[in-house]
């Protein structure tokens, strides 16, 4: 009898263990904080679209908010002709008038974004990666000494074209007193690197998605870095844009409207988030390569899609590990009940379930793991596969147990 109530006591805490695993894999963070929501629209030069960008900067003008503007300060008279003195055209005066306008009014966050936005290997679309120190020292001087001469003021953020450099790039920047690098995610980040670092994470069609994903992480400073163009808009172009300007009025002003949420410029980012450091940068890359391995889809949300996370390396795995430590109670939990249902009654099922399971767990094991490469399928089946032969080899010790004490007595 003692050992019939045992058992059942077992059981029941087993289920009880099971059950909070898996709420502690769904629970996520309420709590309220401020989203920061930065917006960064690449390509201004002589030749962007300026009927659009005024329509921009009046919306942004008449909510009060500042938005980054990443310059090409020369444009080519012919891109199929070399970067020269003769074929470069800097911005027009109108354009000039434009962005220095928008930058004393505390509209227009100014930045540097590359020199001509010509791909120097079509392949690879980058201005810069692959280019020695000397040609990008020069290229990147040029229009750092253009951008301050028309403003007036220091420039210190830079965006490469196609959000794509090099470790050259960066030991240019900084020689030349940069301080910010806003590119994407996945790039160059020496840890001695002085630069900070604000990746791009999403685009203007994900913006409420990315802010309900910051809601319920637990960053304490949810940052989420919009990339727009002038050809995201049907104004531009009604094939290739996605988005009309009236829609685009419609999701800042609901951005405007949530209590939780202010619109930055990078520069001002720069100035209110924490940590942007070299050592976030790649530990945001390793964790979200980890996160999108071994999660599915509805434990992570595309979190590391949406938003720029905050180096969380414990919080990563505690989530991995909770996920996974589920699965292999759920796994024992099923197989032992199982076993204890059907063990008693026949001792050649007993053996050949639990030997059987185990023999057929090591070679799954050694399938998956011959090559060191798993992901989420993979992990799921090995954990199962552990999980089950284990629930049923202390099913085989109980069943065993009990069979043998009437014998004792």
């Amino acid at each position: 009898m003692k050992t019939r109530a045992s058992s059942k006591i077992f059981i029941l805490t087993l289920f009880f263990v099971i059950l909070l695993a898996l709420t502690g894999c769904a629970q996520q963070s309420g709590t309220q904080k401020q989203i920061n929501v930065v917006f960064r629209y690449d390509d201004y030069s002589s030749k962007s679209t300026t009927e659009i960008e005024q329509r921009i900067i009046d919306l942004f003008h008449d909510d009060g908010i500042s938005i980054t503007f990443g310059v090409i300060p020369f444009s080519l008279v012919d891109d199929t002709l070399e970067q020269s003195g003769a074929n470069l055209l800097q911005l027009t005066p109108e354009k000039e008038a434009f962005l220095k306008a928008g930058f004393e009014s505390g509209v227009i966050d100014v930045v540097l974004h590359g020199y001509t936005h010509k791909a120097i290997n079509p392949e690879v679309p980058s201005e810069f990666t692959g280019s020695d120190y000397s040609t990008q020292l020069e290229k990147i001087t040029e229009g750092k000494k253009y951008l301050e001469s028309l403003i007036n003021a220091p420039i210190t953020l830079f965006i490469p074209p196609w959000n794509r450099y090099d470790l050259n790039t960066l030991q240019a920047l900084e020689e030349l007193g940069f301080s910010t690098i806003s590119a994407g995610e996945g790039g160059e980040a020496p840890e001695t690197s002085k630069l900070e670092y604000l990746p791009a994470t999403i685009d203007l069609t994900q913006i409420q998605a990315a802010v309900s994903v910051a809601r319920n992480s637990s960053d304490k400073q949810p940052l989420i870095v919009v990339l727009l163009h002038d050809y995201d808009f049907k104004e531009h172009n009604q094939e290739r844009g996605y988005i009309t300007l009236p829609e685009f009025s419609d999701q800042v002003n609901w951005l405007a409207s949530q209590s939780d949420v202010r619109m930055l410029s990078v520069t001002q980012a720069t100035q209110i988030i924490t940590d942007l450091s070299p050592q976030r940068y790649l530990l945001n890359t390793q964790n979200c390569q980890r996160i999108y391995r071994y999660l599915p889809v509805p434990l992570h949300g595309e979190a590391c899609k949406l938003q720029y996370q905050e180096p969380a390396t414990l919080r990563t795995i505690l989530k991995i590990s909770s996920f996974y430590l589920a699965i292999l109670l759920l796994g024992f939990g099923i197989s032992f009940v199982a076993g204890y249902l059907i063990f008693p009654r026949s001792k050649f099922l007993m053996n050949l379930g639990t030997f059987g399971s185990m023999a057929l767990s090591l070679v799954v094991l050694i399938y998956l793991f011959h090559d060191l490469e798993i992901y989420l399928r993979g992990m799921i089946i090995s954990t199962v596969a552990v999980s089950v032969p284990l629930g049923l080899l202390v099913c085989y010790q109980l069943v065993k147990k009990r069979a043998k004490a009437p014998q004792e007595k």
